[in-house]
């Protein structure tokens, strides 16, 4: 007898995949994964001062400071391009002013001449300008950083001290301002300026600076993270409303 004839027992269905590991193996099936190692549950206000939210612009510190240090070289670069292409120029220019070209191709080999020794000098500029700036951008970060964290050492109360946490609040105004006259003062020694462009140097930099620690501090306001100085006036005006 054939054994696929009529009157042979049929098998039964085969399992599905679903069905065979349910049977096989129902633990996997019913009981969670866990993990062994628990997971952090450290918040901001417990974490050590070097692993604390301690960021402006909502950028941590070398971040911020790779940031500010490419956009002073952007912009140093950009306007040393022009200056130094001027600059370039108007000094090939008087260098041959006296062996004007006669001819077309004379005038169109003039041109090409100059466009080279105008680009040469731009790019020249523009990378002087650009590392001179990106790198007092870069001393202004980090004297800013410093004073930060050193107002956070110093205002730290026992508890935080004991922990070693950073006082919150201490990121204003006050240490921008601190490091933009700092690189002014840095700078004018460093280029030998006498007293009244040194002073206009300070002026520059106050004028750059207080924008953008006012900015600052809006900014971290609105995240939550207000300067003392400002939980205070708002203190005071609820006090008196």
């Amino acid at each position: 007898m054939w054994p696929f004839s009529r009157n042979s027992t049929t098998t039964e269905a085969p399992l599905s995949v679903t069905e065979s590991l349910q049977q096989s193996v129902p633990a996997l099936m019913s009981t969670p994964i866990i993990d062994d190692e628990p997971i952090s549950t450290l918040s901001n206000e417990t974490q050590p001062y070097f692993r604390q939210p301690l960021d402006r612009l909502g950028l941590d510190p070398a971040t911020r400071l790779v940031a500010i240090s490419f956009s002073a070289f952007s912009l140093a670069f950009a306007l040393g391009v022009k200056e130094g292409g001027d600059t370039a120029g108007f000094r090939y220019r008087a260098e041959n002013a006296h062996r004007l070209p006669t001819s077309e191709a004379g005038w169109y080999l003039y041109q090409k001449s100059k466009g080279y020794h105008t680009t040469i000098g731009g790019v020249r500029q523009g990378i002087k300008n650009g590392f001179g700036f990106a790198g007092w951008a870069a001393l202004f970060v980090a004297i800013e950083e410093g004073l930060d964290r050193a107002r956070g050492r110093i205002f730290a109360n026992a508890n935080e001290r004991e922990q070693g946490l950073l006082a919150r609040g201490q990121r204003d105004v006050l240490s921008t301002v601190s490091a933009a006259v700092t690189v002014a003062g840095i700078y004018s020694w460093k280029n030998r300026l006498d007293r009244f462009a040194a002073t206009r140097m300070t002026k520059l930099g106050l004028k750059i600076a207080v924008p953008l620690a006012l900015a600052q501090d809006v900014l971290a306001t609105l995240r939550g993270q207000s300067p003392r100085y400002v939980e205070w006036i708002l203190r005071r005006t609820l006090e008196r409303i």
